[in-house]
């Protein structure tokens, strides 16, 4: 998030960037105001924007194998 934050920023004609997570409105202040405060979001809570877009949970080996460890590795030397 903190390198897409920093493209937008430094890169005006970036196209803009509108997130959507599964969580309340509340959940999604307190995450944002953490890491991008004035990022736009949608609150999707109970998944009917997920499901329009054919959008699924990650299945235990989607969420926890190795293209998932690469990207881990790679944000601990980007100092994410």
């Amino acid at each position: 998030m903190a390198e897409l934050r920093r493209n937008t920023e430094n890169n005006p004609p970036y196209p803009p960037v509108v997130f959507a997570f599964r969580g309340t409105p509340a959940e999604g202040k307190r995450f944002f105001d953490k890491r991008w405060p004035t990022a736009r979001a949608i609150a999707d809570h109970d998944g009917s924007l997920y499901d329009h877009f054919g959008l699924r949970r990650a299945t235990l080996a989607q969420a926890f194998g190795p293209p998932v460890f690469r990207r881990a590795i790679e944000a601990v030397r980007r100092g994410v």
